[in-house]
């Protein structure tokens, strides 16, 4: 078998382990959210997923930590990470005023939003 067929074949069995560990980790705290109240909590549990599911791939796959590439890279990319976003964003937005599909939000579903905010402090 060439080496570089199953270079590929371990890379997504790889990303296969990971995406499933993934998905094992953040499924409770998606039902937590969606089932339970107050969610805040579990929010934050699934923002931690990912690294974690990245740590025990690692360890499954018998790599080290240290074997990740734990550098900036090319500030390029690192600038255009931030201004692509922001650019959908503003098209999205100014598009969906502009067209009448969204108007700026009145001021009663602002208070009751107000006290579901000042409820959950």
């Amino acid at each position: 078998m060439p080496e570089r067929f199953t270079e590929g074949k371990s890379t997504w069995n790889t990303i296969f382990i990971f995406l499933g560990l993934v998905i094992a980790l953040t499924s409770p705290f998606h039902y937590a959210i969606v089932n339970l109240y107050p969610s805040r909590i579990c929010v934050g549990a699934i923002m931690w997923c990912p690294a974690i599911a990245a740590f025990l791939t690692l360890k499954i796959k018998g790599r080290k930590i240290s074997s990740l590439n734990w550098n900036w890279g090319n500030w390029k990319y690192i600038r255009w990470s931030y201004v692509v976003p922001a650019l959908y964003g503003i098209i999205t937005y100014v598009l969906i005023w502009i067209l009448g599909f969204g108007n700026l939000a009145k001021a009663k579903p602002l208070q009751n939003g107000e006290k579901n905010l000042a409820y959950l402090a």
